[in-house]
């Protein structure tokens, strides 16, 4: 029997670390079964926990005060970025093939010669993840993850309500899509100087996507790991409990690059909080 700061512990600990279950086998003092028992069973309560936490939830509906926040952010360091509150990227995930070659082609991923499952993320300024498509096959491509995940369809209720815009690659489709801004490999494609200069501050934006996707693999190992293919629901389970608990150490902790660049206010105000409380 283990209490239920030991299967955190566990859960934590499997996230953070790309090891085998035997290695968290031995610092538990668990053998397999119920090893894994266990990690399922801590998964599922933390993202049953966190999906209605307010640190630890992905807030699609985020309101008109909040979104003009981000606005704010972004165009105090971009100014033709005005209308801009959130940047998008996909992100492949390694995963274990299988022996049924019509399941495994839709896991294949061509140009990289490998098996994935692809997800989408939407971070805002403050590092926190405001939208997501997650465990799709590999062999899709990142619009058709916008397009059939309902993020084009989210994104564009938002522009028609406040005018909210987000930037991607040039993966993604703007083509009748007036709420992208796409980076370009060529800025000096722009037809004046205005354009130019969007081209070019897009280009710098979208590399704050980067940064999530850093921030993501570097704080959770196990994503670098290559996931178990299965059919019950459990690699989703996995990704979208890292995902939860992403946000909340962005919230929480305050520990990430997207928000110390855009929105570095907020550990400040932190700071000066603790140390208030601190004095008293």
């Amino acid at each position: 029997m283990l209490s239920s700061e030991a299967v955190l512990g566990l859960v934590l600990m499997y996230n953070r670390t790309s090891c085998q279950e035997f290695v968290l086998c031995q610092l538990f003092g668990l053998t397999a079964t119920p090893l894994g028992l266990w990690l399922k069973f801590g998964r599922m309560v933390l993202v049953k926990v966190l999906r209605g936490h307010r640190y630890g939830r992905i807030d699609r509906n985020l309101s008109d005060e909040t979104i003009q926040e981000y606005k704010a952010a972004i165009s105090d360091m971009y100014p033709q970025l005005k209308d801009v509150y959130c940047v998008a990227d996909g992100v492949k995930l390694l995963l274990e093939s299988t022996d049924n070659d019509l399941v495994q082609s839709m896991f294949y991923n061509g140009w990289t010669h490998d098996h994935y499952v692809t997800n989408l993320l939407v971070f805002a300024p403050d590092g926190t993840i405001i939208d997501c498509v997650l465990n799709c096959p590999g062999s899709m491509h990142d619009s058709e993850l916008a397009y059939f995940g309902g993020v084009y369809d989210r994104l564009r209720d938002s522009y028609n309500r406040h005018g909210g815009r987000c930037v991607m690659d040039s993966a993604f489709c703007s083509r009748g899509n007036a709420f992208v801004i796409k980076s370009a490999q060529d800025v000096t494609l722009g037809e004046d100087a205005n354009e130019y200069t969007m081209l070019r501050e897009a280009t710098s934006m979208r590399q704050a996507a980067e940064w999530g996707m850093r921030a993501l693999q570097g704080s959770f190992p196990r994503l670098k790991a290559r996931l178990k293919y299965e059919e019950n629901g459990e690699r989703k389970c996995i990704i979208q409990c890292i995902m939860l608990i992403y946000n909340f150490r962005a919230r929480y902790c305050g520990i990430n690059q997207i928000r110390t660049t855009f929105m570095p206010y907020l550990d400040r105000d932190c700071e000066a909080l603790i140390h208030s409380e601190v004095g008293n």
